[in-house]
């Protein structure tokens, strides 16, 4: 079971299937079987010239805002997802970090109001969404957008799941007959799960499940029981 399956299998779990078989007719679609739904794993990203996915290079910047992120500690009412976005060059962490703490630090944790931007730095600014769940630490990254690859992040996502939907659509068509449903799971790895609801409304306007699938649904790599459905 690679990665990306063992996220699958966290997130089906967090939904309450705990009878999960992996692999249950051996090295064909589909990847896992729960109550007789055939479920499909596979990452959703996007891809330079050399196949590598873009989020390794950008895993140093995303792991130390991660960490300044916990470093802030627990939530004072509630939780806050925080986002990204960024372009290149991205301003030296040594200066860089210290400016986001202090944005941090002064956001005011009894606004009822999620703030779409704060500007940090040039091209480096954030975005903040009340939680409506509880988590341990009073900000959690929800996400990130780098500008330099791939634009705007919805728009992405329209782009790699038109490639990722028929490809997955293809594996499983000769085994389709086994089971009466069918769901396709994406860890996220482009929007994190993490979208405004404007921004979920443009993708289901532009990304129509196709028949095949009973569900498509995106989860977060970061939060494995934070999905969105297609």
């Amino acid at each position: 079971m690679d990665r990306t399956e063992s996220q699958v299998l966290a997130f089906l779990q967090s939904r309450g299937f705990n009878d999960v078989v992996y692999e249950p007719d051996g090295n064909v679609p589909p990847d896992f079987a729960c109550r007789g739904i055939a479920v499909e794993a596979r990452r959703l990203n996007q891809h330079d010239g050399s196949g590598d996915g873009l989020e390794v290079s950008a895993a140093p910047l995303v792991m130390k805002f991660r960490n300044l992120l916990m470093s802030l500690g627990p939530p004072q009412d509630t939780s806050w997802f925080v986002t990204f976005r960024y372009r290149r060059p991205v301003e030296d962490w040594v200066t860089l970090g210290p400016k986001i703490k202090a944005a941090l630090l002064a956001f005011p944790d009894n606004t009822t109001q999620d703030v779409d931007r704060i500007s940090i730095s040039g091209w480096f600014s954030l975005g903040l969404a009340r939680s409506s769940k509880t988590f341990g630490t009073r900000f959690v990254l929800g996400g990130y957008t780098d500008h330099d690859p791939g634009g705007f992040i919805v728009s992405e996502m329209i782009r790699n799941l038109a490639i990722v939907i028929p490809e997955k659509s293809k594996k499983v068509e000769r085994f389709r007959s086994k089971y009466s449903e069918w769901w396709l799971v994406l860890i996220d790895h482009i929007g994190h799960a993490h979208l405004e609801s404007h921004e979920l409304d443009t993708l289901r306007q532009h990304v129509r499940r196709p028949p095949e699938w009973d569900k498509i649904v995106l989860v977060s790599p970061l939060a494995l029981d934070h999905a969105i459905e297609i």
